[in-house]
């Protein structure tokens, strides 16, 4: 990716049923049904609206979490593209190479989550 002609994402909010995405000024917030994660650094696009990032996935469990066993964030691969309104999102572990799954978000779209309880 050329670096030159890279384009910072607006800070933004982004939903689709089973997750929420939170572009702030210099991270990336995202929330699943049952997990969470995050891009620490500021989410940039390049002329044709794609984006790579890495960051963490951590996935959540049902009931309480141990204080000495709290989940363990995984090292993920963030990529996809911004289209107007519309957000592709595609979130793989850099790890195992596990594709988590596919997104299709809009921007300004209330999330529908489901929390692991």
């Amino acid at each position: 990716m050329n670096q030159s002609k890279l384009t910072a994402v607006p800070q933004s909010n982004w939903g689709a049923t089973g997750i929420s995405l939170v572009v702030e000024e210099s991270v990336v917030k995202i929330e699943y049904d049952c997990a969470n994660g995050e891009i620490d650094r500021k989410l940039t696009i390049n002329e044709n609206g794609e984006f790579y990032a890495d960051g963490f996935h951590t996935v959540e469990s049902f009931g309480p979490v141990r204080v000495d066993n709290p989940p363990k964030p995984q090292p993920a691969h963030y990529e996809g593209k911004i289209s107007g309104d519309t957000m592709m999102l595609k979130v793989t572990l850099t790890e195992t190479k596990e594709k988590i799954a596919d997104y299709t978000l809009e921007r300004g779209k209330t999330p529908r989550l489901h929390k692991c309880l």
